[in-house]
């Protein structure tokens, strides 16, 4: 079990102070989500869940202007306040029972930072939020001033199985030595 407070004050401390962190507009992640989207352009709004500096969200506005684009994470830390903005924290999932269903939801380096014990109704309630989701998910540890903030290190087939509750996988990957996998669903419940 993590502490909250310390992984929010860590957050806080990284997007406020180190420029560095969750900064790379290039990233193979962003990639993937562009060229998926792109396969499936029938889409008219997209959540962004664990927005950090707002990255995807600024790619997504260049590409796909007309699209609705809504955010969320446990502060708005890139202060994009021209969009609707959830607050949650995926360790308290029921945080996402206020969210509008959106066409595509987007989780990008996000679910490895929640505790495990939360990851099956985490998958649930997406799915009962979006018709396709887009997720990235690291697999290595990260110990920024003393907080591991990836609560969750998992092989692929670890993340896969959890998915496949909730989801069918129209494609998945695996880069940088199976420490980054990439998945994009589909809900299993659609009629």
């Amino acid at each position: 079990m993590h502490d909250n407070k310390d992984l929010l004050n860590t957050y806080r401390h990284l997007f406020k102070n180190e420029k560095w962190y969750n900064s790379d507009l290039q990233c193979y992640n962003y990639k993937y989500i562009i060229e998926e989207l792109n396969k499936n352009n029938q889409f008219n709004s997209v959540l962004d869940v664990g927005s950090g500096r707002g990255n995807i969200i600024r790619l997504i506005r260049s590409q796909y202007p007309d699209i609705k684009i809504s955010t969320s994470d446990i502060e708005n830390f890139h202060n994009i306040n021209d969009l609707p903005f959830y607050k949650i924290d995926l360790n308290y999932p029921e945080s996402l029972k206020n969210i509008q269903k959106h066409d595509v939801i987007i989780c990008s380096d996000v679910m490895e930072h929640v505790e495990e014990k939360n990851v099956n109704e985490i998958f649930k309630l997406f799915s009962e939020k979006c018709d396709t989701a887009i997720f990235t998910i690291a697999n290595h540890t990260e110990v920024l001033n003393g907080v591991e903030l990836h609560l969750i290190q998992k092989d692929f087939s670890f993340w896969k199985a959890e998915i496949e509750k909730f989801f069918k996988i129209k494609n998945s990957t695996t880069w940088y030595d199976n420490r980054l996998f990439l998945f994009t669903c589909y809900n299993k419940f659609l009629k």
